[in-house]
């Protein structure tokens, strides 16, 4: 009777248990608060991996490499009040992560495979609906930082979402993030890579213009500097600003504005260049909004996770932010953001990647040049200001993505409003590469439960 009684408690026990992790599987914790997140570019950190008896681990591990890390050097550091992070504490019933042929039960259910050719590490079919699963609770998110529980180097990102190991240094992520935030290039290559051969290049941290005054950051170089430069006495390796032979992974023919920064070695800090091109980046997210606060302000601006694909897109996840997102207006990449109303340009910004990039880190023991591909799929994150929840209501709203095509040349170097984008397209100068219709908008709006039947 006795042992009945004990398995008859253990019973309701293991199913109050089970409820109750149910009911409590995440928990999200602001660990870097500059402001309201409508105002500033939020990262969202997540592990994969980390048992429930190992959350304390899992937070030191994201305080070393996030916190005490990235945001505690050079342009990360200095810029600081630009950004909010949060931390969502997510148990996976086992400890690790799943490796080919050894399946683990974990809450993101990501798959380390370790090769570079590979990208070092995998969603499966599950991943990414269980990411933004975990993330409903986040008023707003910019970039995903999947941790994993992986002793083993890595690092891949795809869209939005980067997926490192807890073993990568703090330095990785940085300079990764110097693509994800500024659209910055690779600076280095290997011997033997040869001459660029590509199409003209003047954008960023990337030149074939030799030429002291047409290069696109002209304005940093000294007037009695040498061009083509290189290393000479009084020439400072991280901070004296030229034109060194090498860039993109080419050696010659090409050309990046000074010997060594982040973009070429990961321990050197961002150049002068590559600084002025990330500060620019976020500078709307440097300013606190007029009275401080947007907490009494009505929702009047969206925040869209996309699933992208080559054949067209689905709104997977709408978060309403309260008061307008801060969105900058200079350009940073080639890839232009516009929301349409009643087909009419209204708004534009800029994404800094083809979203369809798959990026891996380069391998330290072996292959020395990042994984670079077009994968078939990838889920982004894109803000669109001045959209209210009732502007998707009515219906009228329209998201198109283009690319500026290598006949537009460089870059403008004035903000690109809609005006000026309509006339690109009059021009032929951008392709169209997704667009989400008011239809699609609608449907996902009222899914999330931000509209009601009407």
């Amino acid at each position: 009777m006795k042992t009945k009684h004990f398995l008859a408690c253990l019973a309701l026990l293991t199913a109050y248990t089970v409820a109750a992790t149910a009911q409590n599987i995440t928990t999200t914790n602001k660990i870097i608060d500059n402001g309201p997140d409508g105002t500033k570019l939020v990262f969202a950190v997540i592990g994969d991996g980390y048992s429930a008896g190992e959350m304390t681990k899992y937070r030191e591990d994201v305080d070393r490499l996030v916190v005490n890390g990235v945001f505690a050097h050079d342009f990360f550091r200095d810029n600081r009040t630009a950004f909010n992070v949060y931390r969502v504490e997510q148990a996976s019933t086992e400890s690790g992560v799943s490796k080919p042929g050894v399946p683990k039960r974990t809450a993101l259910k990501v798959l380390y495979t370790g090769k570079w050719k590979r990208c070092w590490m995998e969603p499966t079919s599950n991943t990414d609906v269980l990411i933004t699963e975990a993330l409903k609770a986040l008023p707003k998110y910019n970039f995903v930082l999947v941790m994993v529980n992986e002793g083993g180097f890595g690092g891949c990102r795809r869209g939005s979402r980067l997926y490192v190991t807890r073993s990568v240094n703090w330095d990785v992520v940085a300079h990764e993030y110097g693509h994800g935030v500024g659209n910055l290039y690779d600076e280095y290559w290997q011997a033997g890579a040869g001459s660029y051969a590509g199409p003209a290049v003047n954008l960023g941290n990337c030149s074939t213009v030799l030429n002291r005054n047409s290069v696109v950051w002209n304005t940093f170089i000294g007037a009695t500097l040498a061009l083509p430069t290189s290393l000479a006495n009084g020439i400072n390796p991280n901070t004296t600003v030229g034109m060194f032979p090498g860039c993109m992974y080419r050696s010659a023919g090409i050309y990046r504005p000074v010997d060594n920064c982040r973009m070429r070695t990961n321990s050197q800090d961002f150049c002068p260049v590559c600084l002025a091109l990330l500060r620019k980046a976020v500078g709307p997210f440097l300013t606190a909004p007029p009275g401080g606060s947007l907490a009494a302000v009505a929702p009047d601006s969206v925040n869209l996770v996309v699933r992208v694909t080559d054949s067209g897109s689905a709104v997977v996840d709408i978060q309403a932010v309260e008061g307008n997102v801060s969105q900058p207006a200079q350009p940073s990449g080639d890839f232009v953001l516009e929301v349409a109303r009643a087909l009419q340009p209204s708004e534009v910004s800029f994404v800094p990647e083809d979203p369809l990039l798959i990026r891996g880190f380069a391998d330290p023991k072996g292959e020395p040049f990042e994984l670079i591909e077009r994968g078939e799929s990838a889920t982004i994150v894109v803000s669109a200001p001045r959209v209210s929840v009732a502007d998707l209501a009515e219906g009228n709203v329209t998201l198109r993505l283009y690319k500026l095509s290598a006949a537009a040349g460089e870059l403008p170097a004035v903000p690109i409003d809609a005006a000026i984008l309509s006339r690109l397209k009059a021009q032929n100068l951008v392709a169209k590469q997704f667009e989400v219709s008011p239809d699609k908008l609608r449907s996902a709006a009222k899914r999330e439960g931000l509209l009601r039947e009407r």
